[in-house]
């Protein structure tokens, strides 16, 4: 009985992920494999790779963004401290003040280059991590349109075409379909994008070391020194595993839109929310509700989220709203016993 339950459920996700396998299997390799031609593309005609522009030589290679060469140096005598800079520019220098007795250190130094920068990688100029995280933020982006769309239609595109009359003929239970559906779009769906993800950081990797090799930058092994592979994956799989944990209300409520919706399950899916929200802000004047939605919703957080986001830096695991994942999964379920109720009984158009 158990195997022939477990058979059920391995056919219903088998016809979800065939009848969607070009938005949830086939796009995030598609994109993928583009981006890496681009990247080529640029490495060999450019010299540089193309979502970052120059950002690899800037790590690898320490460039200067500031104008003109600059040579510090620096007296070894602890008595007498001294510093003295020519510039490109100018070439002056005070000659007064240079004394051949003294053993003399040069130590090139950096000039403002960190200007060119934001905070964020700042703190990171000697990684290539953020461009990574980069890629895969383009990646959670398409996720996140992909699987909207997806937990949309599932339940309404079958009342539409009339093909429900079929499926439920079949000995399979609205709770087997609806979760099956949410499994798809909170599980399997991410996986798919994460492997893409991490293919196309691969190739990037790959595309860097060629980039280094074909200018006589050094050895191309230079460029794995400046990538830390196990927390940048560990950080994205972990965010990935919070987007599951704390996305399961949004993505059931959209799923109770297409089960429950007529004619544009998106206009029910995002009108209700936004006119409970105006209703609680003109007559109560709080905004808890709102507050609520967007801790649940994908969105850029910094490196001290304290819900879920799309991390540039990984998940702070002690500061997450643990509580609020706890009171969503409730709500995920009530939102799923609904869509299990209006598939049962409401499902003519």
């Amino acid at each position: 009985m158990e195997a022939l339950k477990s058979m059920k459920v391995f056919a219903q996700l088998q016809r979800e992920l065939q009848e969607y396998r070009t938005s949830l299997l086939l796009m995030p390799f598609l994109v993928g494999g583009l981006l890496v031609l681009l990247m080529l593309g640029s490495v060999i005609l450019a010299d540089r790779v193309s979502i970052i522009g120059d950002g690899v030589m800037q790590v690898l290679m320490r460039e200067h963004s500031g104008p003109g060469l600059s040579i510090s140096i620096h007296v070894d005598e602890e008595s007498t401290p001294a510093s003295y800079t020519v510039t490109e520019e100018t070439g002056e220098v005070d000659e007064s003040e240079w004394n051949f007795s003294h053993e003399w250190t040069f130590k090139p130094g950096r000039s403002g280059g960190g200007d060119t920068l934001d905070g964020h990688f700042e703190e990171h100029m000697d990684s290539l991590n953020p461009a990574l995280n980069i890629l895969h933020v383009l990646f959670l982006f398409l996720l996140m349109i992909v699987t909207v769309n997806y937990a949309l239609s599932c339940l309404f595109q079958d009342r539409k075409d009339r093909s429900i009359l079929f499926w439920k003929s079949l000995p399979v239970s609205e709770w087997q379909e609806v979760l099956c559906k949410l499994v798809v779009v909170t599980m399997l769906a991410p996986l798919a994008y994460l492997a893409a993800s991490i293919l196309t950081q691969l190739a990037y990797v790959l595309l860097a070391m060629l980039l280094v090799w074909s200018l006589d930058a050094g050895e191309s092994a230079v460029v794995l020194d400046n990538i830390q592979f196990i927390p940048l994956f560990s950080n994205q799989i972990g965010g990935l595993l919070i987007w599951t944990l704390w996305t399961l209300p949004v993505y059931a409520w959209l799923m109770v839109a297409s089960a429950v919706a007529r004619r544009s399950p998106f206009m029910f899916a995002f009108g209700i929310p936004i006119a409970l929200i105006l209703v609680e802000k003109v007559f109560i004047g709080s905004d808890y509700l709102a507050t609520a939605i967007f801790h649940h919703m994908p969105h850029l957080e910094g490196d001290n989220a304290a819900s879920m986001g799309m991390y540039m830096g990984g998940p702070v695991w002690s500061s997450l709203d643990y509580l609020g994942m706890v009171l969503g999964l409730g709500v995920t379920a009530v939102f799923a016993a609904a869509a299990v109720w209006l598939r049962k009984h409401r499902f003519e158009m």
